[in-house]
């Protein structure tokens, strides 16, 4: 272990209590109130700004921004219904930039060609319908959260080997799908047909910290930050070379 990964991991912890922004997080952790627009409504608005503040448009006085999928496509509310090659689709939850979607009436003219290769060509050894192809997503789409979760389970340790609390409360928020859902991605192509689709906005806030407000707000922060790292510093045990180091670097009281 090096004094550079010591203190990285030791900010990373840091940072999973405060939300310091010293690593990367999930872009919706900050995100205000979400409200479901109809999509008629939302190819009407008209970007503009308010106190400061860029919005997509505005809804009932409150300036709000449409919320994308990962491709860009506009993101459906939950209950929004519209058609896919696969037939008609249903929203029934969010999962990060995505949307789950369920499948309620399959369009039985759907095919899909599944490959192989034989003496280096390339042919169809399969064809199947939308029930089929779904169900064969789904059980991809479980095993790929059976490896997350394994990662989370083998990497996210206390230093007496457990699973942290956080890291078990990741593993149960993954998603599970039935055979007849999957996750729905689109770009800002996509054109959404056939049904009743609203499209989450969410609410841009328009009161601001004042300056003085924010740099309390940080020195609270960093307070609380130094507070924690000392602690995990007491329990934990350093090697004298790397203590040394630190010291060095950063003060004895660090």
């Amino acid at each position: 272990m090096t004094i550079m990964f010591l203190f990285i991991a030791i900010l990373a912890i840091v940072d999973s209590f405060f939300n310091l922004g010293l690593f990367e997080a999930d872009s919706f952790g900050g995100l205000a109130m979400a409200i479901p627009v109809f999509i008629d409504d939302v190819k009407s608005f008209i970007p503009s700004s308010v106190r400061g503040s860029q919005c997509s448009g505005i809804v009932d006085g409150k300036p709000v921004n449409v919320r994308r999928l990962k491709s860009g496509g506009l993101m459906p509310s939950v209950d929004s219904i519209f058609q896919t090659s696969m037939g008609t689709a249903h929203v029934v939850g969010t999962y990060g930039h995505h949307v789950v979607i369920e499948i309620l009436e399959f369009n039985d003219d759907y095919e899909f060609e599944i490959y192989d290769i034989k003496g280096g060509e390339r042919y169809v050894s399969d064809i199947v319908d939308a029930p089929t192809h779904l169900a064969m997503l789904a059980i991809a789409h479980d095993r790929a959260m059976d490896s997350i979760a394994a990662d989370i389970r083998r990497i996210e340790v206390t230093l007496d080997g457990n699973v942290t609390k956080d890291a078990l409360e990741r593993i149960e928020n993954l998603p599970r799908l039935e055979r007849n859902q999957m996750i729905f991605d689109c770009t800002d192509k996509f054109e959404y047909t056939g049904g009743f689709v609203s499209i989450v906005c969410d609410e841009v806030p328009t009161e601001r910290e004042t300056v003085a407000q924010q740099k309390a707000r940080i020195m609270r922060e960093r307070r609380a930050a130094k507070k924690l790292a000392d602690a995990l510093l007491e329990d934990l045990e350093v090697p004298e070379d790397i203590q040394a180091e630190m010291d060095a670097e950063f003060g004895a009281e660090f």
